[in-house]
């Protein structure tokens, strides 16, 4: 039994130096000790200052695991293959993050602290891998993409944590990874995407509604990438990407109930009227007499997308922690407005991922704020596509060249 936290410390640094002997450069050993210190800042606030919360009890469930371990191996392997349910007895997808969280306890001495700075890692990891890929293959200023990715802080706070969006956005990440060659220049290996369908899978167990809206744009992306690569004509590419989307959005549908057509806005409005019923008025995003028809969330649809991605803003604020969320917001804000002129130079230069990117992007932030209209959940929930947007702020902004002028950027290879 001692042998395994060994093994836990081992891999943990053997991980770092290959991810450092692939790409030394000098945001290395910053970036990954911001990125530490973040996951213990998420600790310290949930157990000094709530006292409690999801991470807490997450974590005290997968310490049951941890003693279940030592005292019945034969006992715990059962539980975790999901054939005795008697100790995860939670919401399945909350029960799959608890029996990934029991195995790094196994290499953690069932320390919440060690076992955060291995998720933490694991997060940076993951983030690092993609933010390298993607300034090598497509020559994206490697500071912007970090900041995006790692150092806007709602971002690095919620990732950092022992919390299921650090496991959900280092998959994402993964996934993304994996088939970047493959939209770049139709290279692939093996090994990436195997990794990739690992990570989806995870994503899929963990988030459902996340990876199936992943999926639904990173198909038709890769069809596009591929048939731009064979240079076929315009009026092919957008035909073969619009029939990839529909082939994607009906496939995924049918993938778990959930998802369905069908019921798609009856879920949406019954989240919705669970999260007002435990939250304050201060605390919800209020829409106009949401009901599951296509009107009303239509209707509705424009103050899903703004409080979806702005919200909430200063005068919304309750305490200070939400009028720190709300500054950033209001950040965010600003900064989006001011580049809207700009992005349309971004757009004309590739205006298929654009299209793709924002049905990304605005699906995930209308659903999730309609469903989850809880401020402080929906900040968390964010993590799925505010990096991305942040992506294209930054690349429209002429931030790349100022930044160049004030300070050369090193080749972070």
């Amino acid at each position: 039994m001692q042998l395994l936290p060994l093994i836990g410390w081992g891999g943990m640094i053997y991980l770092i130096w290959v991810l450092w002997s692939d790409s030394p450069n000098r945001y290395f050993i910053p970036t990954l000790t911001f990125k530490l210190l973040a996951g213990l800042c998420f600790g310290a606030l949930y157990s000094y200052h709530y006292q409690g919360g999801d991470s807490l009890t997450q974590f005290g469930y997968s310490s049951q695991l941890y003693h279940m371990f030592n005292q019945n191996p034969s006992q715990y392997w059962t539980t975790l293959w999901g054939m005795n349910t008697t100790i995860v007895g939670v919401e399945p997808r909350s029960s799959f993050f608890i029996k990934i969280v029991s195995l790094v306890n196994l290499l953690s001495w069932n320390s919440y602290w060690i076992s955060t700075l291995f998720l933490s890692t694991l997060s940076f990891a993951a983030v690092w891998s993609l933010v390298m890929r993607s300034t090598r293959l497509y020559g994206i200023d490697f500071r912007l993409i970090l900041v995006a990715l790692i150092f806007f802080p709602s971002i690095a706070f919620w990732t950092s944590g022992l919390v299921k969006e650090t496991l959900t956005y280092a998959a994402m990440c993964v996934v993304i990874w994996s088939v970047l060659p493959l939209m770049s220049d139709g290279s692939f290996k093996w090994r990436d995407i195997l990794l990739g369908l690992f990570s989806l899978l995870t994503l899929w167990k963990l988030k459902y509604y996340h990876a199936g809206t992943l999926l639904i744009v990173l198909i038709p992306m890769i069809i596009y990438s591929l048939i731009k690569q064979r240079g076929l004509s315009q009026k092919k590419n957008i035909a073969a990407v619009l029939v990839s989307l529909l082939m994607a959005i009906l496939v995924v549908s049918t993938l778990h109930y959930n998802l369905n057509l069908t019921r798609l806005f009856e879920l949406i409005v019954s989240n919705n009227e669970i999260h007002l019923a435990q939250s304050t008025q201060e605390k919800v995003i209020h829409y106009n007499e949401l009901s599951p028809t296509l009107s009303s969330m239509t209707y509705n649809w424009p103050i899903a997308i703004f409080q979806g991605l702005f919200g909430p803003q200063l005068w919304q604020s309750w305490n200070m922690l939400s009028f720190m969320q709300a500054i950033e917001n209001t950040i965010l804000l600003m900064i989006t407005m001011i580049s809207l002129p700009y992005m349309k130079r971004l757009i004309q230069r590739d205006y298929m991922t654009a299209f793709l990117s924002m049905i990304y992007i605005l699906t995930l932030a209308s659903f999730l704020s309609l469903s989850t209209p809880n401020y402080g959940t929906l900040s968390r929930y964010k993590v799925a596509y505010l990096p991305f947007l942040l992506i294209y702020i930054f690349l429209s902004l002429p931030l790349n060249t100022w930044a160049k002028k004030i300070r050369p950027s090193k080749d972070p290879d």
